[in-house]
């Protein structure tokens, strides 16, 4: 749970009620419990930020994490620029995440730079887990 700091909040408008948005954000409840579950396992997910709390009314549903202020697609275009051993820490860190995610039969659904959070210390960790987002939003 969050607990000190900042937090990023997602805000998604309801607009379509017919979309079926707590399906939606059961799965969300799901991929958080699973990948929580695993932080006490022998093996753990430490390279996962999955969404913490889920809030719905009639208007929006609102998805929090706790804010990490850098991302690779960020980190990567500012200097200093990542020597070749962080790369490959960071490539390193990237497999295992995957790894781990797909034994626990979860998907990303949205992998790309900016889903990629970096420490301060080059500490990965995937954020906007996205297989529950709907290929199409009502306007």
């Amino acid at each position: 749970m969050l607990r000190n700091g900042y937090c990023v909040l997602k805000i998604f408008q309801i607009v379509d009620q017919s979309l079926p948005y707590d399906q939606y954000k059961a799965q969300i409840q799901e991929i958080y419990s699973i990948l929580h579950e695993k932080e006490s396992s022998p093996s753990p997910l430490k390279n996962c930020l999955p969404f913490q709390i889920v809030a719905k009314n009639d208007r929006s549903i609102i998805l929090t994490r706790p804010y990490i202020k850098d991302n690779l697609f960020y980190r990567l275009q500012t200097r200093p620029y990542l020597t070749r051993i962080e790369k490959k820490w960071i490539a390193y860190q990237l497999l295992i995440a995957l790894k781990h995610i797909h034994h626990v039969n979860i998907a990303h659904g949205d992998l790309k730079i900016e889903n990629i959070l970096l420490t301060s210390y080059n500490w990965v960790l995937l954020c906007d887990f996205a297989n529950f987002k709907p290929t199409f939003f009502a306007y």
